[in-house]
């Protein structure tokens, strides 16, 4: 998997990623974001992604 990382999290409040998190585990934000999880967890990720200045158009979801 060359140039692509791989980030989990857990069920709980210590183990969430948060903005702090994905800037220090990532160095840029160009790629593609694939995102899957339970509804409030990818609506908080992606909120937080659109801030770091991830456009609409790099999330790909679970369906």
């Amino acid at each position: 998997m060359g140039g692509h990382k791989l980030l989990l999290t857990n069920k709980t409040e210590r183990d969430l990623i948060c903005e702090k998190e994905l800037k220090s585990h990532l160095s840029t934000f160009d790629g593609m974001f694939y995102v899957c999880g339970p509804d409030a967890f990818v609506e908080a990720i992606n909120d937080q992604l659109q801030n770091l200045g991830v456009q609409l158009e790099q999330l790909v979801y679970e369906q």
